[in-house]
């Protein structure tokens, strides 16, 4: 059984590091937005509003919010 569970771990850690930043983040807005179908009309379009910044755009936001971080210290 170990043995089962020590080579699901290896699996995951390898799929894990071959997948960019980029693959991760459109995988986790892909699922928000399919949460989001689950929602009433009004509460879906906010929740699908919510979810819509590009890669790029989320990636801008980050290193500005970094930058600022960097510059407090």
């Amino acid at each position: 059984m170990r043995h089962i569970l020590y080579s699901a771990f290896i699996i995951a850690a390898i799929f894990l590091a071959s997948c960019t930043n980029r693959q991760i983040y459109e995988s986790i807005q892909g699922s928000e937005r399919l949460d989001c179908q689950k929602l009433p009309q009004g509460q879906y379009e906010k929740c699908m509003k919510d979810h819509d910044q590009s890669y790029d755009s989320y990636e801008k936001d980050r290193e500005a919010v970094l930058e600022e971080k960097n510059g407090r210290q």
